[in-house]
């Protein structure tokens, strides 16, 4: 398991949790806090998906062509 997967679940988790618990007790900031944690579960996921195509494409550029 890769760092910024962990990164990912350990976030997803704590605002979902967060959320949930805001939820329950009413209290909206503890809602908004754990989107603001989904949010950035989501943020490192594109920032991930974004590093990994720059190296693909490195790697293709590398090749020999033909």
């Amino acid at each position: 398991m890769t760092p910024a997967t962990r990164l990912k679940l350990a976030l997803s988790l704590i605002g979902f949790l967060t959320w949930a618990y805001g939820v329950r007790a009413g209290h909206s900031g503890l809602r908004l806090t754990g989107i603001g944690f989904l949010a950035g579960a989501f943020a490192v996921r594109i920032i991930d998906a974004g590093r990994r195509r720059g190296r693909d494409e490195a790697v293709d550029s590398d090749s020999p062509a033909g």
